[in-house]
């Protein structure tokens, strides 16, 4: 008795259909077209969003005080 993998192949397979390639190519581009969009809405335009309200912020701050704001390391007067 054969092996079921053997049996499929000696079978003959049939011709795919022209249409089929064209089917799956519209399929896809529509996936990777909704995908792209929603990671642009989700992650794309918030991470710029609070990237400029930030500097927006920074900027405000130091034409109301002339300084500003220090946030990190003081690289001017770190002694090494």
């Amino acid at each position: 008795m054969k092996n079921f993998l053997d049996q499929l192949a000696d079978e003959d397979m049939p011709v795919m259909p022209d249409e089929l390639d064209t089917n799956l190519h519209h399929r896809i581009n529509n996936l990777l077209i909704g995908q792209q969009v929603l990671e642009l809405i989700c992650f794309a335009i918030p991470y710029v969003f609070f990237h400029y309200l930030h500097a927006l912020t920074g900027a405000t701050c130091f034409s109301m005080s002339g300084r500003y704001p220090k946030t990190g390391e003081d690289h001017a007067t770190r002694d090494d």
